[in-house]
């Protein structure tokens, strides 16, 4: 585990709407860490469902570059969960939210994508 980023606390949700607030405590146990990325997963998908429903296209928005690319690692390190000991169960949702998210963060180095912005990026950009 030396190196990979870990998720502690996320808060994520729409543009004026009180935040939704997941957290583990500790997440270098996997059955927490699981469990957290498959709740915010699911939460994900729905979301996704909804633009779809509405005919617009999902957007994620992260704080800063370094927010991008811990989302980045994440949606990578999940794709490719490997079960532990009776994890077998719960690597499938960790699975679906990494392929959902890597929607996102596949785009991002894309100038002029709409897919996954960055709240320092936007901000600092010059109005015309």
């Amino acid at each position: 585990m030396a190196g990979e980023d870990r998720i502690h606390v996320v808060a994520f949700g729409a543009l004026g709407e009180p935040p939704e607030v997941l957290c583990v405590p500790d997440p270098r146990k996997r059955d927490d860490e699981y469990a957290l990325l498959r709740r915010l997963g699911a939460r994900l998908e729905r979301y996704y469902r909804e633009c779809r429903e509405a005919g617009t296209h999902p957007q994620i928005w992260a704080s800063s570059r370094a927010g991008a690319a811990l989302l980045d690692g994440l949606a990578e390190r999940s794709r490719y969960a490997r079960p532990g000991r009776g994890d077998e169960g719960h690597v499938e949702g960790v699975r679906r939210f990494g392929a959902l998210l890597s929607y996102a963060t596949d785009r991002y180095p894309y100038a002029g994508q709409q897919a996954f912005q960055t709240a320092t990026e936007v901000c600092s950009s010059p109005r015309p």
